[in-house]
């Protein structure tokens, strides 16, 4: 990472929850509330980009919150748009929830737009920039830390990011995680 390495998304930038989503595919909504959700509205996407390790993004996947599968949060994420404009995604860092450690993400994708935002739902609009670990290791890091960061080899500015949990530890009913932090730069020095 030749830049300066900044959390380059912040609490206050839009950012949609997706479920049943592929790399490369078009985006699936994520829901919140009682019934057929996706996320608890107190466990939403915000709490993945919030800095604040007491807090925590759930997403059930497809099917009944209380199946286990080990798949369960394969293709669940979000997509954000950082207000500060296009940066430079050039590595991140996860951290852990406070559950137990079957619903971590182990694999993830990582990719760029750099269309406007009613576009970004659309499979085409995105470019892939990381396809690979979390930094999240198979053997339980602890609750609620910070594990390694993962550099991601890329010099082009993107005006947003879409994540997607390719797998997760173990079989439980959801995949889940304190923060993730976006690293990179903004080129316009924001």
């Amino acid at each position: 990472m030749d830049e300066p390495t900044n959390i380059i998304t912040q609490s206050n930038n839009p950012i949609f929850g997706v479920y049943n989503t592929t790399t490369g595919g078009s985006s699936k909504p994520s829901s919140s509330g009682a019934g057929a959700c996706q996320y608890p509205s107190t466990e939403d996407p915000v709490e993945a980009i919030d800095n604040m390790l007491a807090t925590k993004y759930t997403n059930f996947g497809s099917g009944k919150s209380g199946v286990s599968s080990a798949t369960k949060g394969v293709g669940t994420g979000f997509y954000v748009i950082p207000s500060n404009g296009p940066s430079v995604l050039n590595g991140f860092q996860f951290a852990t929830a406070n559950k137990l450690p079957l619903s971590n993400p182990l694999t993830v994708t990582i990719e760029g737009s750099n269309l406007p935002a009613l576009s970004l739902t659309s499979g085409s609009s995105w470019t892939l920039l990381y396809n690979g670990p979390t930094g999240i290791p198979n053997t339980d890091p602890g609750r609620n830390v910070y594990c390694s960061a993962q550099a991601i080899n890329n010099t082009n500015a993107y005006s947003s990011y879409r994540l997607l949990i390719t797998s997760q530890l173990g079989s439980d009913t959801n995949v889940q995680y304190a923060e993730i932090h976006l690293l990179g730069y903004f080129p316009g020095g924001n």
